[in-house]
């Protein structure tokens, strides 16, 4: 007769968890990757808007307008400016702010909220 001294690997079954908590963890994650690529390109056009020298002086409707142009070119789609879009001045400092909501559904009625605020502070040099 034989014995097993040691049993050794994973069962069928616990391959098979793995498997499908590693698939479900790429799902999501394939899931949010555009949205998390999109606020890096919304980002970086308020930086590039930031850079201009008369961006201090810019009105709302101004940096709206230029906004509109850089998410065409862009094609980003998610952000609605007219909700989105708020700019404050405190005395010398402009505070431009992107704040926005993304919803991604997952399966059936279960859905992912993705919340961004993406805000750029600039000082006038008057």
């Amino acid at each position: 007769m034989r014995s097993w001294h040691k049993q050794q690997g994973i069962t069928m079954w616990g391959m098979a968890f793995v498997l499908s908590v590693l698939g479900f963890t790429l799902f999501i994650g394939f899931r949010m990757l555009p949205p998390y690529l999109e606020s890096f390109k919304v980002q970086s056009a308020l930086d590039s808007l930031a850079r201009q020298p008369d961006f201090p002086a810019m009105t709302r409707g101004d940096i709206a307008t230029a906004l509109n142009k850089r998410f065409d070119i862009d094609n980003i789609t998610d952000v609605k400016l007219d909700k989105a879009l708020t700019v404050e001045t405190r005395g010398r400092t402009k505070v431009v702010r992107l704040k926005y909501e993304n919803v991604i559904p997952v399966v059936g009625n279960v859905y992912i909220l993705l919340d961004f605020d993406i805000a750029k502070e600039t000082r006038s040099s008057d």
